[in-house]
This record gives structure tokens, C-alpha cells and sequence, in this order.
């Protein structure tokens, strides 16, 4: 068999070219939310805050390394959004990575344990759109290569949820940022004060969706699921800017991975996949 004919090497799939829209934006997104993070509510960046105790860098310039990463993830957001490159990308996999993980150097209990786990469709999706859009130089998706990025933002979906949906049930019994986000949501949504029971009911019930959700996406190609999802992510993403308004904003968009990959998933799903009726195989007869 000739490289033109060979399966693995073309045609790509159909609804490739989709799915590269859809994960350019999912970045674009993402840095943005991080930037902002900065430039509006002056939040420090952990991964930095770790490397300035790494190398001891003077608070001056920490600072001026700060704002220049901001413009810099601002930056990167667009030219992702149009045109991204390996130049950039390799970079934004190592910095969602390193914001994923910081938070368990300081911290030990299980919701820092958590967070790399709920954040792996963040730093999941750049290393996908690596995978499809490789340039430079232009190098064609190969259906192997496309097929891996699917799969892969397909299990950094199902990760995210699960491990979401265990922080849930967790803060259901023990409190956290989480009761705060349902509570204020209840309040300026609803205009309704929830008992401290009914959050905690809430969360548990929450959780537990998450976690079939997980345990059904990663163990079928149900595109239904993949659309639930779609819809809970934009709903969980959302509730940080219901909760606390314009200080919230920058978290729905670095969340936005959460409903923005099982959306990318379905997508491939309905384009490049053709679904055919079961066939009934008669049984062989003995002669």
C-alpha cells in the first residue's frame, strides 16, 4: 500500500478543522482569564509566586515579571485565536501545568490534591491543539494524531468532572469556596438564602452528576452526555460570575475549558463518525 493510500496517514478526519477552532478559542480563553486574573483583581500567579521562593527574586522586580507575563498571556490569546505555533503553545502547556500543580507544594489536603486533577483539561487542550495544528512548519493532522487529541481532551474531560465532582462531595461535608459559590448564586440569582443543609445537599447531588457524567463519557460515545456536559460546564464556569459579579469574571474564563473540551469532543463525534444500526448475524449451521 502506497503513503497516499495509507488510512493513518490521510484523509484526516472529517470534523478536524472544527475541533481546531474549537480548542484555538478554548485557549484564547483561558489566557485571557489569567491575564485578567492580573491586570484587573491584582491576583499573584502561584506558579510564579514558586519560582520567585525557588530563586529568590526581589519583590521589584517579581513584580515587573508579573505584569509582563500578564501582557504576555494577552498576547498569546490572540495570536492563538488566529494562528497558533509550537513557539507558544509548548510554553502555555508548561504554565497551566505549573499553575495546576502549585498549590500542593503548600498545601497538602485533598482539595490541593484535587486541583491538578479538576484543572487537566486546561493544560490538556493546548498540548491537543499541538497535536492538530503543528506549525511551524505546516505540518497535515494525521488521523492518528487527531484521533490521540480527541482522546486525550476526551480523558482530560472525564478527569476534570470526576475529580470535580469528588471536591463537591467533599466540601459538602466539610465546607469550602464551593458552598460560598452556591450560596451567593442562590442569593443573587434566585433572590433565596439556602440553609446550610440545602447547600450541602446541593454539592453532594452536584458531585454525584459530575462523577457519572465521568464514568459515562470515558466508557461510551454517548453524544448526549458529551452535550450534558457541554451545558453543566457552562453552568459551573458561569456560577463564578453569578456568584461575585465582576470580581468573578476572570475565573469563569479560565474555567471555561470545562464545558469548551466536551463540546470539542462532540463535535468530532458528530462529524466523523457515522453511526449504523446493529446487524444480526445468523447463526452457522451444522452440516
Amino acid at each position: 500500500m502506497s503513503e497516499q493510500e495509507n488510512p493513518f496517514e490521510t484523509p484526516s478526519p472529517k470534523g478536524i478543522r472544527v475541533v481546531q477552532a474549537t480548542l484555538r478559542v478554548i485557549v484564547a480563553i483561558q489566557c485571557w482569564g489569567y491575564a485578567a486574573s492580573y491586570l484587573h483583581h491584582h491576583n499573584s500567579y502561584a506558579f510564579l509566586e514558586v519560582i520567585q521562593q525557588g530563586y529568590d527574586i526581589p519583590a521589584g522586580q517579581f513584580a515587573q515579571m508579573e505584569k509582563n507575563v500578564a501582557y504576555l498571556l494577552v498576547g498569546s490569546g490572540f495570536i492563538t485565536l488566529f494562528r497558533p505555533m509550537w513557539l507558544l503553545l509548548i510554553p502555555l502547556i508548561v504554565w497551566q501545568s505549573g499553575s495546576a500543580v502549585s498549590g500542593l507544594i503548600a498545601d497538602q489536603s485533598l482539595p490541593s490534591i484535587l486541583q491538578p486533577f479538576i484543572e487537566a483539561v486546561r493544560w490538556v487542550v493546548p498540548s491537543a491543539l499541538l497535536l492538530v495544528d503543528f506549525w511551524p512548519p505546516r505540518v497535515k493532522p494525521t488521523l492518528a494524531f487527531c484521533l490521540s487529541a480527541v482522546g486525550l481532551v476526551r480523558l482530560a474531560t472525564a478527569t476534570t468532572f470526576l475529580a470535580h465532582g469528588i471536591g463537591f462531595l467533599y466540601q459538602s461535608q466539610n465546607g469550602g469556596e464551593a458552598v460560598e459559590v452556591v450560596t451567593l448564586c442562590a442569593q443573587n440569582l434566585f433572590e433565596r438564602i439556602l440553609l446550610p443543609n440545602q447547600v450541602q445537599l446541593a454539592l453532594a447531588a452536584a458531585g454525584i452528576v459530575e462523577i457519572v457524567f465521568a464514568v459515562s463519557l470515558i466508557s461510551s460515545r454517548n453524544r448526549m452526555v458529551a452535550f450534558l456536559m457541554t451545558l453543566w460546564g457552562i453552568m459551573i464556569a458561569a456560577s463564578e460570575t453569578f456568584a461575585f459579579t465582576f470580581n468573578g469574571y476572570h475565573r469563569t474564563l479560565m474555567q471555561f475549558a470545562m464545558a469548551g473540551a466536551p463540546f470539542g469532543v462532540l463535535l468530532f463525534w458528530m462529524k466523523a463518525y457515522r453511526e449504523q444500526k446493529p446487524i444480526i448475524l445468523p447463526e452457522d449451521e451444522l452440516v
